[in-house]
């Protein structure tokens, strides 16, 4: 059973991620049959990995899943 996720903001208009996007939305149709799932995502700083991640929670977040998101610790601002 799908929970309603609190509002998530607009997502940033992403360019060349099209190959990411499908293999997320992917994941996202896996989990539809009550099927769990982790997805992690890592790069480089400012590759677009925040964009990305925003642009799928919303689209999960339209679609009524219950969106959970998860920050490392930055250390540079200690």
């Amino acid at each position: 059973m799908m929970q309603t996720s609190p509002a998530v903001p607009p997502p940033p208009v992403l360019v060349g991620r099209d190959r990411e996007l499908t293999l997320l939305r992917q994941q996202l149709q896996a989990i539809q049959g009550s099927h769990r799932n982790l997805v992690l995502v890592a790069g480089e700083a400012g590759v677009g990995k925040t964009a990305l991640i925003a642009a799928i929670s919303a689209e999960a977040a339209a679609a009524g899943y219950l969106v959970l998101r998860g920050d490392c610790y930055d250390l540079t601002t200690t």
